[in-house]
């Protein structure tokens, strides 16, 4: 599958992190005046509906979810 960056994470997209595949709700990206740029993302889990909202550092990827195998 896909490898995609925290930077290109859009609402709809569906990846894995830790095992589990989630859809990205919501995405926003912060560029602090000090530090380094981070990700906001609202995600929803695929399996059980939950919601989380997570970071991701711009260097952090995650893998696309297959959907045919969920």
């Amino acid at each position: 599958m896909a490898t995609y960056y925290s930077n290109d994470f859009r609402a709809g997209l569906k990846i894995m992190l830790d095992g589990e595949p989630y859809a990205v709700e919501a995405s926003e990206f912060v560029k602090p005046g000090k530090g380094q740029a981070f990700a906001r993302v609202k995600l929803r889990r695929l399996l059980t509906g939950t919601r989380v909202e997570k970071t991701f550092k711009s260097t952090d990827s995650a893998e696309g979810a297959d959907m045919l195998s969920i």
